[in-house]
């Protein structure tokens, strides 16, 4: 129980810790895509890290997908399509960037 309530405070810290740095001075000239890319690529790997023995749906599913897609050259691809809906930006770069979006599915088919 306490093992859990350890990790429960430390995701909490890292969640609160990712929302600072948004607001920092060094991140004021990021577009909101180019923060949502790197907090993704940061909790991904955060649930990797976090992962270790625990089985389960989510688990075994998701979390096994996050830390593989982590490592590859497609999780820039994976952020824009997931937020086309968003705006004009995020569309735009799908559709400027069709031949990324298309590789990115080939590789989660494979």
């Amino acid at each position: 129980m306490m093992l859990k309530s350890m990790m429960k405070h430390s995701k909490n810290i890292m969640l609160s810790m990712l929302t600072a740095a948004n607001i920092s001075d060094e991140n004021k000239e990021k577009s909101s895509q180019e923060l949502f890319y790197e907090n993704t690529e940061t909790i991904f790997a955060m649930l990797d890290e976090m992962k270790g023995g625990k089985k389960g749906f989510w688990w075994g599913l998701y979390v096994d997908f996050y830390a593989i897609l982590v490592n590859t050259e497609h999780l820039e691809a994976y952020c824009y399509y997931i937020t086309q809906s968003n705006g004009e930006t995020e569309m735009k770069w799908v559709e400027e960037h069709a031949d990324k979006v298309d590789d990115f599915f080939r590789w989660v088919q494979e």
